[in-house]
């Protein structure tokens, strides 16, 4: 605030800023931040569950090497491999999304 020589004010330096580009970024940023949490998430919980199949479908054709059943494990395997792949295809797009398309 600055004042004359008797005290008067006589401009107000600041009172009114645009503020809009502060928080469009910060809006940008806060949505950034949600598709992250996202991919997070779907890296956390989603991918867990083939390969946690795939890896006891493995440990239990270790444990039994001579089971009648391994070809269909095997297929099990195979199948649970296939949706972990597409699992991460998705996660790898909404990377780039996120990267390239920020918002």
């Amino acid at each position: 605030m600055l004042k004359d020589d008797e005290g008067d004010t006589v401009r107000i330096i600041g009172a009114m800023q645009d503020i809009t580009e502060i928080q469009n970024y910060i809006k940008t940023i806060e949505d950034h931040n949600d598709r992250l949490k996202d991919i997070a998430w779907t890296h956390s919980h989603v991918v867990r569950t083939p390969l946690a199949r795939i890896m006891g479908l493995v440990e239990l054709i270790q444990l039994y090497p001579n089971i009648d059943e391994q070809s269909q494990l095997l297929e099990h395997i195979d199948t649970s491999a296939k949706e972990l792949d597409g699992i991460i295809r998705n996660i790898t797009n909404k990377i780039e999304d996120v990267t390239l398309n920020p918002r």
